[in-house]
């Protein structure tokens, strides 16, 4: 995958025309990323031209721009009802209160619309995941569309590093974290509804973690926050969380390079695994993994030197 820049400019009206001049042109991939400005600087809209062509269009009829927009906005909303809801809390006039209700069901009226994702094998494997009382849903369907370009995240490692889960990712104080930390904590809630709905496909490999990381700390577990190091004893409050939270985001990060394969491979492009590669769950509600997947996960052999397998 090769990425050029198209061109740099603070002119959002010349960023616009370069996207489309390159992708008529071209009949290939672009993006236009907006970039925080420097102090005392404009704006900076960049246009990225890509090698590949973007087939999206088989199954919804908009760009990866676009869904990342809906995504954001859909986001939006839900800060605004929670927002909204405080105050309705602290209203006395009826027709205020009223008016505010009326306001909270734009959240509801976008989720309606996300029927349009249905097409895209994402959703149905998403909704072949059991999460909470039900399955993962179109909701869901849309973080992983809106945040994950398949033409940008090559890979799942690429994937990962853009939603904050990698340790580089994590909040310190003298600098600047670039990775989307508020995308960690939305996979933190789809990783927890997966495992309190059991799934018997993740919900194994995550029990699989369990035991992995207790027989790699069969005594103690230590944890690095900020400037201090924390260790927490075997049989000691602490050390089963400590266990939990590890084999957690293990989950988290599986369950969005897995998304990441799923969206690359429904564009028809290559995506590179592991000689000890775990596979995405298969578009069955009850699958099962294999023994084998069980025994990768227990052995820790799950990140070995990764091969270009092609296509699936």
């Amino acid at each position: 995958m090769g990425r050029i820049v198209v061109v740099a400019t603070d002119d959002f009206r010349e960023a616009l025309e370069a996207y489309r001049k390159y992708v008529a042109e071209t009949g290939k991939y672009a993006r236009i990323v907006h970039q925080k400005p420097e102090k005392k600087e404009a704006r900076k809209y960049v246009v990225y031209g890509y090698d590949e062509e973007c087939r999206l269009g088989k199954y919804i009829k908009a760009t990866h721009m676009d869904l990342t927009n809906l995504a954001k906005h859909y986001l939006t909303l839900t800060r605004m009802k929670v927002a909204t809801e405080r105050l309705v809390g602290t209203t006395f006039s009826d027709t205020i209160r009223m008016a505010l209700e009326e306001s909270m069901k734009e959240k509801e009226y976008l989720k309606k619309s996300l029927q349009m994702l249905e097409p895209h094998p994402i959703y149905k494997w998403c909704t072949s995941i059991r999460a909470g009382k039900g399955t993962l849903g179109v909701v869901d369907a849309l973080m992983f569309l809106g945040f994950i370009d398949p033409h940008e995240a090559t890979t799942g490692a690429k994937a990962k590093a853009f939603w904050g889960l990698t340790p580089q990712a994590k909040l310190e104080s003298s600098k600047k974290v670039s990775a989307r930390i508020e995308l960690k904590g939305i996979a933190y809630m789809i990783a927890k509804r997966v495992v309190m709905g059991k799934d018997p496909y993740y919900y194994t490999l995550y029990n699989a973690k369990r035991r992995f990381l207790m027989d790699k700390y069969p005594e103690k577990l230590t944890f690095t926050r900020g400037s201090k190091v924390v260790t927490y004893e075997k049989g000691k409050p602490g050390y089963a969380a400590g266990i939990n939270n590890k084999a957690m985001f293990w989950l988290m990060q599986l369950l969005v390079s897995h998304a990441q394969e799923i969206i690359r491979t429904a564009e028809e492009y290559e995506v590179p695994k592991h000689y000890y590669h775990i596979p995405p769950k298969p578009f069955d509600i009850d699958a099962e993994p294999e023994p084998k997947l069980i025994e990768i996960v227990e052995k820790g052999l799950s990140k070995i030197v990764e091969r270009d397998s092609g296509n699936r």
